[in-house]
């Protein structure tokens, strides 16, 4: 009830792909109908509709300070990211339709939003709600709800870099609802990784486990993280 746009969104409509290359732009109200690139820094969308269907990217960052809040993303059920891939910050946004909600790179915050029906993932693409590329580093998703659902190959929730290479570290994952995917959230599989806590979180529907590859020097902390329907603690997996 208090993520994503407001009906008042629809007072400007802008129709076709956007580049907004202002430093400190503040765009407010707004419906966009296409891609978004942010090519200035210290950006910010309040209050806006933003309707990406058949765009790789929703919104890619390309500077710095980027933040998104009160806003409603939709990629129409295509292949795709919403928001991409560092230096951006959400707040009480509405990411649904797409492939990937968010592909991150590192310095990112994702607060109190809900991302939901993530119904892309066509042909051999998978669908997360988050995924975390090599080496990504600062990053906060703190009181949101993620249920990418068990159809359309859903993966999970948020997966972590679970490869080789840098694993991510400074990432905090606190107090947030969980749904959804094979594994709900994916860890790394190699450690030791430097400051990665996974508190607080309730964790709902999966088709195998909650976790995957959150166990001994794959995570900094474990704690506080539970079945939703029953409230019983979690241990890693």
């Amino acid at each position: 009830m208090s993520t994503g746009a407001s009906s008042a969104a629809s007072g400007t409509v802008l129709s076709g792909n956007r580049t907004f290359a202002v430093a400190g732009q503040v765009v407010a109200n707004t419906t966009i109908n296409g891609c978004v690139e942010v090519r200035a820094a210290g950006v910010t969308f309040r209050n806006v509709v933003f309707n990406v269907a058949g765009c790789f990217w929703g919104v890619r960052n390309f500077s710095t300070g980027l933040s998104v809040i009160d806003s409603t993303i939709s990629c129409g059920g295509f292949n795709g990211n919403a928001f991409g891939s560092s230096d951006l910050s959400l707040l009480r946004v509405e990411i649904t339709r797409c492939e990937n909600g968010l592909n991150v790179a590192g310095r990112v915050s994702v607060v109190d939003s809900w991302i939901h029906d993530m119904n892309g993932g066509q042909g051999s693409a998978h669908t997360d709600g988050a995924q975390f590329n090599e080496g990504a580093s600062d990053i906060v998703f703190q009181h949101n709800t993620i249920n990418v659902g068990p159809a359309n190959g859903a993966t999970s929730a948020i997966i972590m870099w679970d490869e080789g290479g840098a694993q991510n570290a400074r990432v905090t994952i606190a107090g947030n609802l969980f749904a959804g995917g094979t594994y709900t959230l994916y860890c790394a599989r190699q450690g030791p990784v430097d400051r990665v806590r996974i508190t607080g979180n309730r964790f709902g529907t999966f088709e195998y486990g909650s976790s995957n590859g959150c166990t001994g020097n794959h995570v900094t902390e474990w704690s506080g993280n539970v079945r939703d329907a029953t409230g019983a603690a979690l241990a890693a997996a």
